[in-house]
């Protein structure tokens, strides 16, 4: 009897490949979830910014980019703004004012028209965008639909805003004390 012939050795074999088998599968059903995805993205948004000519990157890998978000104290799908220091917090009544809201956070930060910005929805099956804060601006009433609430910010900067599915825009320069920095509700 040759070694590895034995019934158990071939039981651990045929594990061995059933647990490949499982992990190829796994593969590939996340590959067409995530081309799901992106078709999905494409066909909405992001076929609005291309008939736009709005350049902008889509940022699926969750590690890219970062930016100030989990420095900031999480609460509910939200920042815990009253515990920012010289948070500025406005209500919106209509889409129009929401922009004009967006576009004063951007202004008040100081952000550069030309400057290339992060634009996140915290939706798992959607990209985050890097675009130009010019197109965050020109185009901030489709990215407000995309999704119920909003963050704008810059990967190598403190600032953010936020945009919340309760009408307000709130900004902040900076994320306050560290030991408010987020709860881990956000992986990125």
């Amino acid at each position: 009897m040759n070694s590895g012939d034995t019934p158990a050795d071939r039981r651990q074999a045929l594990l061995a490949k059933r647990g490949q088998l499982h992990a190829q599968q796994a593969e590939r059903m996340a590959q067409q979830r995530h081309a799901g995805n992106v078709a999905r993205f494409e066909r909405y948004l992001g076929a609005e910014l291309a008939r736009a000519g709005v350049a902008h990157e889509a940022l699926w890998d969750r590690g890219v980019r970062p930016g100030p978000l989990a420095r900031y104290p999480i609460g509910f799908a939200s920042v815990r703004w009253d515990r920012v220091p010289d948070a500025v917090s406005v209500q919106g009544g209509s889409d129009a004012l929401l922009k004009a809201l967006l576009d004063a956070a951007l202004h008040a930060l100081a952000v550069a028209p030309a400057s290339t910005v992060i634009v996140d929805w915290g939706i798992a099956d959607s990209p985050r965008l890097a675009l130009a804060a010019a197109d965050v601006s020109t185009h901030g009433l489709a990215l407000m639909r995309h999704g119920s609430d909003m963050w704008v910010y810059a990967a190598d900067a403190d600032w953010l805003v936020e945009v919340y599915h309760e009408g307000t825009v709130t900004h902040a320069a900076r994320p306050g004390r560290e030991e408010d920095a987020g709860d881990g509700w956000r992986t990125r």
